[in-house]
C-alpha cells in the first residue's frame, strides 16, 4: 500500500489524541473515527455506514490533526483511506483515550512534552534570492525537525534528525517564482514526543531582465565574386525583428577579411519571465553587376528600413533571424573564449553563420553577445 506510517498518539491529560498519515506519493487521504465497529461495503472495503471523514487532505503526502471532542476512557475504531492514481489502501485500527488526567506518585502531570506548546516560533521569510525561502523555528525544548513543502502537483520533504537543538534556521531553496507552498512543520523532543504546525508562504513573481546584447566581429570566408569583374564590395546591415540597429557602407572585402564592429553597437533589451531574445539577424549585401537584381525573391533582402527589392544590384546572403530563452543564453560559451578580452569577457558569446548561396553570395559568420548583467 501507500500509507507509510499511522499513528495515534494520546496526551498525556486529556481524552485528545494526536493523529499523524504519511503516504509514500502525494493522496487523497481521509481519516474516520466512531464508537461503533465498521461494517464493509459492497466492495468488501471498512466503513462507517453514512459517516463522513473528521480528517482530510488533497493531493498531500501527509496528513496531521488533533481530534480534541473524544470522551475519556473510550474505544474508538479508525479507518484511515488513502487514494491516488494507481488505487485505494485502506488501514482500519483501535484506540483508547486517557482518563481526563493522568496522575503520576499522586501529582497531575502537567509537562505535555512536544504534544502542545512545544513549538514557540515558526516563521518563513524571503531572502535575497527570488527562488530561496528562510524557515526559522523556535522550541521550549531541545527537538528534532522535519519540515515538508509542497505545491499542488510536487512535495519535498527536509528531516533534521542527527541533533536536538531549540533554535533551527533552515534555507528552502530552488522554489518556484510566483508560486504558493504549503508547509508542514514537525518537532521531535527527546522522549519521542511530537508538536505539528502548518502553514503557507508564496514566492514572488520574477522580475523582467534587462540585457545587453551586440554584435562583434565579422569574418567574411567567401567575398562572393564568383561570375563578377567586382572585388568585394560588400556591405552589411543588422538588427533585431523590430529595429534596425546598424549598416555599414560598401567597402572591398576579400576572402578571410575580418571586420570588427564598434565596442558601443549595443542594444539594451527587456525580457519578461520566461520571454525570448528578439529575432536577430544580419545581412551582407556583395554588389554584382552580372546578376539579376535580388533573382526576384523580396526575401533575401535585408529589412526593415531598406529600400524595396531593385533598387540596387546587390545580392544578399543572410543569418536568418534567430531567438533564444536565457536559460540556452547561459549555455553558451563566454566571450573570453572567442577573443573577447574587454568589459564583455564574462559575457556569453554565440556564432551566427550565414545560409548556403551559390559562390556569387557572401558568406560570413558574425559574432554575437550577451550581458545579462
Amino acid at each position: 500500500g501507500c500509507i507509510t506510517a499511522a499513528t495515534i498518539k494520546p496526551h498525556q491529560t486529556s481524552a485528545d489524541v494526536d493523529v499523524r498519515i504519511e503516504t509514500i506519493v502525494p493522496a487523497d487521504i481521509d481519516v474516520f473515527v466512531a464508537k461503533a465497529a465498521p461494517v464493509d461495503d459492497a466492495d468488501g472495503n471498512p466503513h462507517f455506514p453514512g459517516a463522513r471523514p473528521v480528517a482530510t487532505v488533497n493531493s498531500l503526502s501527509l496528513l496531521v490533526a488533533t481530534f480534541d471532542y473524544l470522551d475519556p476512557g473510550t474505544t474508538y475504531h479508525a479507518i484511515v483511506r488513502a487514494e491516488d492514481a494507481n488505487g485505494v489502501t485502506v488501514l482500519t485500527d483501535t484506540f483508547t483515550t486517557r482518563d481526563s488526567a493522568t496522575t503520576s506518585g499522586g501529582l497531575t502531570v502537567t509537562d505535555l512534552g512536544c504534544t502542545s506548546g512545544c513549538i514557540t516560533a515558526a516563521t518563513a521569510t524571503p531572502t535575497a534570492d527570488i527562488d530561496r525561502f528562510e524557515l526559522h523555528i523556535e522550541t521550549d525544548r531541545p527537538a528534532k525537525v522535519i519540515v515538508e513543502y509542497s505545491t499542488p502537483t510536487d512535495t519535498q520533504k527536509l528531516s533534521f534528525l542527527d541533533e536536538y537543538y531549540r533554535d533551527w534556521t533552515i534555507d528552502i531553496d530552488g522554489l518556484a517564482t510566483g508560486t504558493t507552498y504549503e508547509v508542514v512543520v514537525m518537532a521531535v523532543d527527546e522522549q519521542g514526543r511530537n508538536e505539528i504546525r502548518t502553514g503557507s508562504f508564496r514566492t514572488a513573481v520574477a522580475p523582467p531582465n534587462d540585457i545587453e546584447i551586440g554584435f562583434g566581429r565579422v569574418f567574411i570566408e567567401r567575398d562572393g565574386d564568383a561570375s563578377s569583374v567586382n572585388r568585394g564590395e560588400i556591405q552589411m546591415v543588422w538588427g533585431t525583428d523590430e529595429h534596425r540597429w546598424g549598416r555599414r557602407g560598401e567597402e572591398k572585402l576579400h576572402d578571410g577579411s575580418t571586420v570588427h564592429l564598434d565596442d558601443g553597437n549595443l542594444s539594451i533589451v527587456r525580457i519578461e519571465p520566461g520571454g525570448m531574445t528578439p529575432e536577430l539577424f544580419f545581412f551582407a549585401g556583395e554588389r554584382d553587376g552580372n546578376r539579376p537584381i535580388c533573382e526576384g525573391n523580396d526575401d533575401l533582402y535585408p529589412s526593415p528600413g531598406m529600400e524595396s527589392c531593385g533598387q540596387a544590384d546587390i545580392a544578399w546572403s543572410f543569418t536568418g533571424r534567430w531567438a533564444m530563452t536565457l536559460d540556452e543564453v547561459r549555455q553558451l560559451d563566454r566571450c573570453v573564449e572567442h577573443g573577447l578580452d574587454d568589459y564583455r569577457a564574462d559575457a556569453y558569446c554565440v556564432i551566427l553563420e550565414s545560409t548556403e548561396g551559390s559562390d556569387d553570395y557572401a558568406r560570413f559568420d558574425v559574432l554575437v553577445w550577451f550581458d545579462l548583467n
